[in-house]
C-alpha cells in the first residue's frame, strides 16, 4: 500500500515537455524584464522633472 506522500506528484515537474516549459518560463521572465525597464524609465523621467523644477 502506498502512502499519500509517495503517490503524490506535487514534488515533480508537472510539464514533462521541456520545450513547452521553457517557452512558458521565458515569457514570464521577458515580462518581468519589460516591467523592470518601464519602472527604470519612469523613475528617470520623474527624477528629471524634479531636478528641472529645482534648478530652474
Amino acid at each position: 500500500m502506498k502512502t499519500a506522500f509517495l503517490s503524490s506528484d506535487s514534488y515533480r515537474i508537472q510539464t514533462y515537455n521541456l520545450l513547452i516549459r521553457s517557452q512558458m518560463l521565458y515569457s514570464i521572465e521577458l515580462m518581468s524584464h519589460f516591467l523592470f525597464a518601464v519602472a527604470k524609465i519612469l523613475t528617470f523621467f520623474q527624477l528629471q522633472a524634479i531636478f528641472h523644477e529645482k534648478f530652474k
